[in-house]
């Protein structure tokens, strides 16, 4: 899947891991993004009936393509949020 990083995220070294562990989750790539939770993590998907498994929220689409809008960073917190396109259907999603 391709998905579109804003390119003020090179400026910080936070907001880049946080646009990759996004990028990752979109794509589905489950190890990837566990490799970055604390075992203690909780996720919450807005808008969405699935259940956390094992402290992780599957991306609700297949998704074709992304992007990531803003990514903010202050201390030991970070955000992001976006969307993902999947055939005719966008679903906004934020982590």
């Amino acid at each position: 899947m391709e998905i579109t990083i804003p390119e003020d995220c090179g400026n910080s070294p936070r907001m880049t891991i946080v646009a990759d562990i996004a990028a990752a989750w979109a794509n589905g790539e489950e190890a990837t993004v566990r490799e970055w939770l604390r075992d203690d993590a909780v996720w919450s998907l807005v808008g969405s009936d699935v259940p956390a498994a094992d402290g992780y929220v599957p991306a609700p689409v297949d998704a074709d393509s992304g992007e990531i809008l803003t990514v903010l960073n202050h201390g030991r917190l970070a955000a992001c949020d976006g969307y993902v396109v999947s055939g005719e259907n966008a679903s906004t999603s934020a982590t």
